[in-house]
C-alpha cells in the first residue's frame, strides 16, 4: 500500500503536467469519439514529445494510469471497458475531407484521406497495460511541431464529460492562440466537424 499512494499521486501531478501538442489541422479534422476515447487518445498525445520526437515508438501505458486518467477506480467492468475501448479504437481514423483548386484545370475538386490512429492497439487479459504504436502517417500532425500548432493542458480537459466539449474547447484554444478573440463558424460546418447524428 505505501508503494501505491505515491504513484497515484505522482499520475496526478503528471495529468497537471501534461501537455496536448497538436497540429491545427488535426483540431479541425473530423473522427468520432466518446469522452473517454477522446481523453485516452489525448491523454497518449500529451506523453508525446511534439517538438523533438520524429517517429512513434511502441509504448505501454499502465491500466492504473488510464482509469487515473478517466478518474474511476480499478474494477472489473473498468478493465472489461479497456478492452473494449482497444477494439473501439482500432477502428478509428483521423479524417482529411476539403475542396481544393486544381491548379492544371482551375476547377474545384475534393479531396478525402482517412488515416487510422493506431499502427497497432493490444490488451492482454491479466497485464496491467494497453501496448500501442500511433499510425506514422500522423507523424506530420503530432511530431516536430514548429508553427501552426496548439497546446493545452491536459488537465483543462480531464473533466468534461462530453466528447463535443472536448473539441470545441480545442477549438477554442487554437483561436486564441492565433490572437483571435472570437470563433464564428457555420452550424453545418460545426455538425461535420464533430459528427453530430
Amino acid at each position: 500500500m505505501i508503494t501505491q499512494a505515491p504513484k497515484k499521486k505522482s499520475i496526478k501531478r503528471k495529468t497537471q503536467k501534461a501537455i496536448v501538442t497538436q497540429d491545427n489541422r488535426f483540431i479541425y479534422a473530423k473522427y468520432d469519439m466518446n469522452a473517454n476515447e477522446m481523453k485516452f487518445f489525448m491523454w497518449i498525445v500529451a506523453q508525446l514529445n511534439s517538438q523533438r520526437d520524429t517517429l512513434f515508438q511502441v509504448c505501454q501505458i499502465p491500466l492504473s494510469e488510464i482509469f487515473q486518467v478517466w478518474q474511476w477506480k480499478e474494477t472489473s467492468e473498468g478493465y472489461n471497458y479497456v478492452r473494449e475501448l482497444c477494439y473501439s479504437m482500432a477502428k478509428k481514423a483521423y479524417v482529411e475531407d476539403f475542396k481544393l483548386l486544381d491548379e492544371t484545370t482551375m476547377k474545384e475538386k475534393s479531396v478525402f484521406q482517412a488515416m487510422p490512429l493506431f499502427k497497432f492497439i493490444r490488451y492482454e487479459q491479466g497485464q496491467s497495460y494497453v501496448t500501442y504504436q500511433l499510425n506514422d502517417s500522423l507523424t506530420e500532425y503530432l511530431l516536430d511541431q514548429k508553427r501552426d500548432f496548439t497546446q493545452l493542458k491536459f488537465s483543462d480537459i480531464q473533466q468534461m464529460k462530453s466528447a463535443y466539449s472536448i473539441r470545441i474547447y480545442n477549438m477554442l484554444v487554437c483561436e486564441l492562440k492565433q490572437n483571435r478573440q472570437s470563433l464564428k463558424m457555420n452550424l453545418a460546418v460545426l455538425q461535420n466537424i464533430l459528427e453530430v447524428p
